[in-house]
């Protein structure tokens, strides 16, 4: 089997309240070959169905390259109408061919390294193939076959995808088969749920409230700690704090889909996670990882 084309990805922390999480977001590089080349970080969200582009971080210049590159069809986005572009994005060996825009989102604060945070890769990068996020090693790769060693290593439990794309994993809960989404862009979280779930997941104690920005919209988390066991398969899932957001549409998302809640990056930083899509399957890998 050739080697492995790993691209690495940096967490972004953030300061909410009295408290510091060092894990608040996952970014990638990417470049736009029809805009001059432009390079720089996208979220890595696979809680987003498809890539988005930030146009409020682009100059006008750009925005105009952008604006040239404009499909007749416009895509639903978070319950919006939104344009579409014919403009790929480069993610280090992969390319991603279409993207959703939004033009106010965004701006042209730059990172550390001077570089734009340009929009979020979503998963249309992933969805039609199998991908391995290192989360020890800090890195990804896109697979079409498995190496054997890591099919025969790795714990499995089914996967499946909701009618919008998004990544559902089967989980044990008290040793009871349930469904929660799996969120890369929910970094901050082990698991988010709505209030009533909460409750029987929990003491029912708010230990903690901040509020965070989804999409433009500041919204209040609260959390508490756990009193039920997670697990994928058969190795035990570390939630030691369950969170819950209030709202009719998102209790409406949950019981649409059959799910606990949401599961961010948090339980599986101490493995290797597989999502193969075309085996409907996921999978733990012990860290740190064996190469193939």
């Amino acid at each position: 089997m050739p080697s492995l084309l790993w691209v690495p990805f940096r967490w972004e922390s953030a300061r909410l309240g009295e408290r510091t999480f060092p894990h608040a977001a996952m970014f990638i590089h990417g470049s736009l070959p029809t805009v001059n080349g432009l390079s720089g970080w996208f979220q890595f969200d696979l809680g987003a169905p498809t890539t988005v582009l930030y146009g409020g971080a682009l100059t006008a210049a750009q925005r105009a390259q952008v604006e040239a590159q404009r499909l007749p069809h416009p895509a639903m986005f978070n319950g919006q109408e939104v344009p579409t572009l014919s403009l790929p994005v480069d993610v280090g060996p992969w390319t991603i061919e279409r993207v959703v825009y939004l033009p106010d989102f965004g701006d042209e604060e730059t990172t550390d390294n001077g570089e734009l945070t340009l929009g979020t890769v979503g998963g249309d990068l992933v969805r039609e193939h199998i991908l391995v996020v290192d989360f020890p090693g800090q890195r990804i790769t896109r697979l079409a076959t498995l190496p054997s060693v890591w099919q025969a290593q790795a714990h499995w439990a089914p996967l499946r995808l909701s009618p919008h794309g998004h990544v559902i994993l089967q989980i044990t809960v008290d040793g009871v088969p349930r469904w929660a989404m799996y969120d890369s862009g929910s970094s901050l979280f082990h698991l988010l749920t709505d209030p009533q779930q909460w409750q029987h997941l929990t003491s029912g104690q708010v230990t903690e409230t901040f509020p965070i920005m989804a999409w433009g919209e500041e919204v209040a988390v609260q959390g508490g700690p756990t009193h039920a066991t997670f697990a994928l398969a058969d190795l035990p899932l570390i939630v030691p704090v369950i969170h819950f957001l209030g709202g009719e549409e998102r209790q409406r998302f949950l019981e649409q889909l059959d799910l606990i809640g949401i599961l961010g990056n948090e339980p599986f930083l101490n493995h290797g996670l597989i999502l193969d899509f075309p085996q409907k399957r996921v999978g733990l890998l012990a860290s740190p990882l064996v190469a193939p």
